[in-house]
C-alpha cells in the first residue's frame, strides 16, 4: 500500500481480509491527512482470491466513512477468464450496492487506468496527475518484494 499525489494504492495479490482491510482503512487515514480529496486505486493481481466477507464489510464502511472525500475509484483486474470475471463481477456489485457519489470503474491495464484517472482526478482533487506518471507509480508499487514474493510462491 502506497499513495501518490492524493492516490491511494492498494495492491492485492493475495486474499483481502480484515487484517488487510483495516490497513486500507488507515491508508484512507493517512492520504486525508495531506489532502482534503483524492483518488482510490486497487491492483488485483496474481489471481487474488474473492475478498473475505470481513474484508468485503470493512472496505464499504471504509468507503461510507470517506466517500465525501473520494474523487474517483478505479481497479485493475490482472487476467482473464472465469476469475477475472468474478472479481469484476464483485466490484461492479459493490459499486451497485454502495451507490456511491464518485465515479468508479475496471480496468484490465494500468495504462487506461491511468489514462482515465488522472483527468478526474487534476480536475476534481486540484493535484496535478500525468497518466504516465500515475502509470509509473502503480508499476512501482506492483515491483515491491513483497508484491514480487507473493506473486512468485503462486507460480
Amino acid at each position: 500500500m502506497a499513495h501518490w499525489r492524493g492516490v491511494g494504492i492498494v495492491a492485492w495479490a493475495t486474499q483481502a481480509t480484515g487484517l488487510h482491510a483495516g490497513e486500507m482503512a488507515r491508508l484512507a487515514e493517512e492520504v486525508g491527512k495531506s489532502h482534503a480529496l483524492g483518488s482510490s486505486v486497487s491492483l488485483v493481481v496474481n489471481r487474488a482470491p474473492l475478498p473475505t466477507h470481513e474484508a468485503r464489510r470493512v472496505i464499504h464502511e471504509v468507503t461510507r466513512r470517506y466517500e465525501k472525500n473520494i474523487v474517483c475509484a478505479a481497479t485493475v483486474i490482472e487476467g482473464a477468464g472465469f476469475w477475472a470475471s468474478a472479481i469484476r463481477s464483485l466490484v461492479t456489485s459493490l459499486h451497485l450496492v454502495g451507490r456511491w457519489s464518485f465515479d468508479l470503474k475496471t480496468f484490465s491495464e494500468i495504462d487506461t487506468l491511468s489514462e482515465w484517472l488522472a483527468p478526474i482526478h487534476t480536475r476534481a482533487a486540484g493535484t496535478s496527475v500525468e497518466a504516465k506518471d500515475l502509470a509509473g507509480a502503480l508499476a512501482w508499487v506492483l515491483s515491491q518484494p513483497p508484491i514480487q514474493e507473493l506473486c512468485a510462491r503462486r507460480g
